[in-house]
């Protein structure tokens, strides 16, 4: 693997883990439709990661969705769960950012923090393992 591409895994994977931290602290803060925003990028950012190790070339945020589900999913180095997490995620992220008298709550958001924590895991495994 070159440098840039090691060095754009390692930036990407950087921003997931800033990105969790700063929904951990929007948590702490019960600042909920933050936090769901900040966990759906962080997922994002590490998921790109695997994108860049991988060489597939995502243009979208759907693109990096469809590529995370036939490139990982489906070849069953990933369990499904984590498919749908991200689904979750995105959609609990367009609900915050668009919709009309959208809540969440602490029973909303404390299990995807934690899912969240689980997928960023095992995406850094795949990326240091494959």
């Amino acid at each position: 693997m070159n440098q840039y591409k090691r060095d754009l895994i390692d930036y990407r994977l950087e921003r997931a883990d800033a990105l969790l931290q700063t929904a951990q602290n929007m948590v702490q803060d019960e600042d909920w439709f933050s936090a769901v925003n900040r966990l759906y990028y962080a997922v994002y950012q590490a998921v790109a990661a695997l994108m860049v190790k991988e060489g597939i070339q995502i243009k979208s945020h759907s693109g990096a969705k469809a590529m995370f589900d036939k490139h990982i999913v489906k070849a069953e180095r990933a369990e499904v769960r984590w498919s749908k997490l991200y689904t979750r995620l995105a959609d609990a992220r367009h609900a915050s950012d668009y919709g009309a008298f959208v809540t969440f709550s602490s029973e909303d958001v404390l299990p995807l923090l934690v899912q969240t924590e689980e997928f960023i895991a095992v995406i850094k495994q795949l990326i240091d393992t494959d």
